[in-house]
């Protein structure tokens, strides 16, 4: 094991003992409307009950209450130790973090600040206490995004299961897998071959969801029953905003009644497109509103926006922010490389734009922003080092 691992794997563990101490003395208990509904999907599953809430059975892809129904199941464990699944994932996540970072740049250095940086992390360290889906996604994304950096074709292939199980925690990756495939012929050159047997993978994780769906909705369907819902919710003519409509509900008052759940889904996603032809100017303007809140300093949520954690999320996501922008330049020898990721904030950012705009979805990105700094600093770091010593060396008076 070189020392490289070893630094990560120690990093790794420090982060697990920080994300535990946080959940036993200030966050044990479930604190938002989602984690009482992913809890209720866990506990139903794994007393053999149907993946169910409140009469819908497809609002939320299903791995993560799968996962924690399996370690309840197995452990006999109760809300506590479901969290302290989710902080083991998290403190997983610092170790693909800091391998991410040493794809970019291959020093100890380079892995001893991504895995420091993302072992203290607030929003990780956070979220990590919490019953939502945020934490096994961005293990998973981190995963994907390491095997496909590594460009070979069997790193690609496994990438495709990965895929998949990231789809069955949150579909938004998958609309971006055609950029990956076509970066990976360009750029890694993977063979055809490679790129057939990663979509089969990835078709057969998702295809059980879909065949479940038969069952629960009617109809063969790969997805949630819930993207109109959020398209609807976030281009109505009641946000004024650009986040989730808390308890406004007026944008559903007109909903026809006896709908089922993907008609409902329909309905709505009608009614957002409607909105959005309709009224182009007031879209626009909401999308710049969910940009700005996306890409916010400090959290736009009420009670979040002020004192403590106005200043914990500014101190420690401006410096990552600013860090990963300049690596643009500092890593612009592994532009090729970089600009996957940088396509990927792209296209998350837009996805957004376009959707909800909340700092809790730009947390999917935060993993391959702490890389791109890290590996950014620490090459921006050695290159001033050497500029130093270039000029000491030279001056004879030294």
């Amino acid at each position: 094991m070189d020392k490289r691992t070893k630094v990560l794997l120690w990093l790794s563990a420090a982060g697990l003992i920080l994300r535990l101490l946080y959940l036993f003395f200030f966050n044990d208990e479930l604190i938002f409307p989602d984690e009482h509904r992913f809890w209720h999907l866990t506990q139903s599953l794994a007393g053999g009950g149907p993946y169910e809430w409140e009469g819908y059975y497809a609002h939320d892809m299903p791995l993560t209450a799968l996962v924690l129904a399996l370690f309840v199941k197995v452990t006999g464990a109760g809300l506590i130790g479901a969290k302290v699944c989710i902080a083991v994932m998290s403190s997983v996540t610092i170790y693909l973090i800091g391998r991410i970072a040493l794809v970019l740049d291959d020093s100890k250095l380079t892995a001893w600040l991504a895995g420091l940086a993302a072992a203290v992390y607030p929003f990780f360290v956070f979220y990590s206490t919490l019953i939502l889906s945020e934490t096994l996604f961005l293990l998973i994304v981190s995963l994907f995004f390491l095997l496909i950096l590594k460009s070979n074709g069997r790193a690609f292939v496994l990438a495709g299961l990965v895929a998949g199980l990231a789809h069955l925690t949150r579909p938004t990756l998958t609309y971006f897998l055609p950029v990956v495939i076509i970066w990976s012929r360009l750029r890694a050159k993977t063979q055809w071959k490679y790129i057939l047997i990663s979509a089969a993978l990835f078709f057969v994780t998702i295809l059980p969801w879909g065949i479940r769906n038969i069952g629960a909705l009617g109809s063969f369907h790969l997805s949630t029953a819930n993207s109109g819902h959020v398209l609807w919710e976030g281009n109505n003519p009641y946000n004024t905003t650009g986040g989730v409509a808390g308890g406004d509900l007026r944008y559903l008052e007109e909903m026809p009644e006896g709908l089922g759940e993907l008609e409902q889904d329909q309905w709505q996603r009608a009614e957002a497109v409607a909105f959005i032809r309709g009224y182009p100017g007031r879209f626009a303007g909401l999308a710049l509103k969910k940009f700005i809140r996306f890409w916010n300093i400090w959290p736009n949520a009420p009670g979040f926006d002020r004192g403590m954690y106005r200043w914990i999320a500014f101190a420690s996501f401006t410096p990552v922010l600013l860090l990963a922008l300049s690596s643009i330049f500092v890593l612009r020898r592994l532009w090729r490389d970089t600009i996957l990721i940088w396509f990927f904030v792209c296209y998350y950012s837009a996805l957004h734009m376009a959707t909800i705009g909340s700092l809790r979805y730009r947390l999917s990105l935060e993993p391959l922003l702490l890389a791109l700094a890290a590996a950014g600093f620490v090459v921006l770091f050695k290159g001033r080092s050497k500029s130093v010593e270039g000029i000491q060396s030279s001056n004879p008076s030294k």
